[in-house]
């Protein structure tokens, strides 16, 4: 099942959704306050949903098909404007998750805009948790910067997740117990 939340946020103001209705949403316009939309996309699985979402922010067919695509190395493209194309920056990632003796890597994918930032995540697990509550509380860092800030904060989320887990498999009073 695929899940998407929208998030607006300025300085002054934060407001989150999960969105049951994509095609309602897409015809709506962004709230005036809104400096930074981040939509968020968890699984993959309803590919009319995505490419909706790929028609509405203009996403660069090539990259929409890596998102698809889940053995991608991690890498960053950039896609510049032209004609009616706005430009994006397009990131892949890795996130890393030991399952059951193994590791597991998921894909993470990134569209950056000037103001709205798309992501998809392969499977549920929010690795974003921590991002969604700074985000939510008002003062902080990420709601007084842009949507490249955003964008750099969840990569953060992304290797803080690896590190932790690295922390846990390495730890001797982990390994203990």
């Amino acid at each position: 099942m695929t899940r998407v939340t929208c998030t607006d946020y300025s300085p002054e103001m934060c407001q989150s959704q999960e969105v049951a209705d994509v095609p309602e949403f897409l015809a709506r316009h962004r709230p005036p306050w809104c400096r930074v939309r981040w939509i968020d996309v968890v699984g993959l699985e309803q590919s009319d949903t995505i490419r909706a979402l790929a028609e509405k922010y203009q996403l660069h067919p090539l990259a929409v098909d890596d998102v698809f695509h889940l053995v991608q190395r991690p890498k960053a493209e950039d896609y510049p404007a032209s004609g009616d194309q706005p430009g994006r920056l397009f990131v892949v990632a890795r996130a890393v998750d030991p399952e059951d003796g193994r590791v597991r890597t998921e894909q993470v994918s990134f569209f950056l805009g000037r103001t709205t930032l798309l992501t998809f995540q392969e499977a549920p697990g929010d690795i974003f948790e921590p991002v969604r509550h700074r985000v939510a509380n008002r003062g902080s860092r990420l709601r007084e910067n842009d949507a490249s800030f955003l964008l750099y904060s969840l990569l953060d989320a992304v290797v803080a997740h690896l590190r932790s887990r690295e922390r846990t498999r390495t730890d001797p009073l982990h390994r203990a117990q």
